[in-house]
């Protein structure tokens, strides 16, 4: 089948007659930018040439993520053949509305007793109402506005040098999906919009209000094709944006190649060491939105002394302040070791270098939904999963590809109960076998 071919068999549109039709991807987060926000927009750059497709992305030239830090080796993954456009992020304004959240939340922190059991009502997170009325009537639909508009000037000037045939969105921010609406009907050309996450059903429930709700199913209802990253954003898109459902599952994926040998130098023979790759959210206690070890750490505290003398757990990501307050308030230290923010490629060493890795999921409203980026890399990396995660779509893949043990979030006693069997099983057998190929 001829390049041509393809092209009129796909939603997108049919291209041109002279070569591979340029496909323009909008993606905020990109390197030099670092997190799991990342990876799936620059693993699709990879290997949409192999299709028969040419392409450019419109990104932001100083990307602004308060939960994931910057990751400049990442610059070195984006393909020679794709031409990369950056547009001024503006996010001052976002900047200073989130130094005046943190502050806030710190202040919230220092009045909750560090006791105090967290909130089981369906509350997503605290303060989430005055987020969505800041979202519906200053930065409409969400902080990253003002880089959209600049990347609409940026995007048209791409177009008039080297015409664009067809748009890829991915987000959040929600913008990205505006943007390729906006940019589609000024260039005549069809656009896609792909879900790494919920919109307005996020479990966070910052943008579910009819505002947003509506501009949703206006930016729904014109693009070409809807991608998610998991069966329940896919089936959610379709119930809710019926009689014409056009959402189509593309799951996360691991890309062999990303992975390290393992590096003997990274083992621990003195501990069996269970791994935590990624970020925590600030609220200490959590609200049921949140990722957070809050639990986890109670269930070390119930562990013999025996027991946690050959336990170590390693968080390695963003971890902030008070985890690691709890951490010490607790005299956890000897058992939880905080490695903070790495490399990208870093991390996969840390993973492959585990005797077991961490997955925590929160179980508030909707939580069910999220099968996290790094379940995925988890899988790459071939080590028993220790999954703390509600009923969905985390639990099932953990269950159906037989990664690990899967336990509730707040199950306190019931985890304890697996890092005990974890670490004996540890003393008689040494490190795990590899787990399954999962393709």
């Amino acid at each position: 089948m001829t390049a041509t071919e393809r092209r009129g068999d796909s939603p997108l549109g049919s291209g041109s007659e002279t070569g591979p039709p340029h496909v323009l991807v909008i993606a905020y987060h990109f390197p030099p930018a670092g997190g799991v926000p990342v990876r799936r927009a620059l693993r699709v750059l990879r290997h949409l040439p192999a299709h028969g497709m040419r392409c450019s992305v419109l990104t932001a030239d100083t990307p602004y993520d308060p939960y994931h830090g910057l990751d400049p080796g990442g610059i070195g993954s984006v393909p020679e053949t794709v031409r990369v456009v950056r547009a001024a992020a503006h996010s001052g304004l976002e900047r200073g509305l989130a130094s005046a959240w943190n502050a806030l939340g710190a202040l919230r922190r220092r009045s909750t007793p560090a006791s105090e059991a967290p909130a089981t009502t369906d509350a997503g997170a605290q303060g989430a109402g005055v987020r969505r009325w800041v979202q519906d009537h200053v930065l409409f639909p969400d902080p990253k506005r003002g880089w959209a508009s600049a990347a609409a000037r940026e995007a048209t000037a791409l177009h008039a040098l080297d015409p664009v045939e067809a748009i890829w969105a991915t987000g959040y921010p929600w913008s990205s999906f505006w943007l390729a609406r906006e940019l589609a009907r000024t260039l005549g050309v069809p656009y896609a919009l792909d879900y790494r996450d919920g919109w307005t059903a996020n479990p966070r429930r910052l943008w579910d209000t009819a505002r947003q709700a509506e501009l949703e199913r206006d930016l729904v209802a014109g693009a070409g094709l809807v991608t998610a990253a998991t069966d329940w954003l896919r089936d959610d898109l379709n119930t809710r944006f019926a009689p014409e459902p056009k959402a189509e599952t593309m799951t996360n994926g691991y890309d062999p190649d990303e992975f390290p040998p393992l590096d003997d130098a990274m083992l621990d023979p003195e501990h069996c060491v269970l791994t935590y790759t990624g970020t925590f959210n600030d609220a200490w206690p959590p609200s049921p939105a949140d990722q957070s070890p809050w639990w986890l750490l109670q269930a070390i505290q119930r562990l013999g002394a025996g027991t946690r003398g050959a336990l170590r757990v390693r968080l390695v990501g963003r971890v902030p302040d008070a985890v690691r307050q709890a951490v010490a308030r607790e005299r956890l230290g000897d058992v939880v070791e905080i490695v903070g923010p790495v490399a990208h490629d870093h991390a996969l060493a840390h993973q492959v270098a585990a005797d077991h890795l961490l997955l925590i999921v929160s179980d508030g409203p909707r939580s069910g939904a999220i099968l996290t980026g790094k379940l995925v890399e988890y899988v790459g990396a071939r080590r028993p999963v220790l999954a703390l995660v509600p009923e969905g779509e985390a639990r099932r893949a953990v269950q159906a590809h037989g990664l690990g043990q899967v336990v509730g979030p707040r199950d306190v006693e019931r985890i304890a109960e697996l890092l005990s069997g974890i670490v004996t099983e540890w003393r008689a057998r040494g490190r795990p076998p590899a787990a399954p190929v999962v393709r």
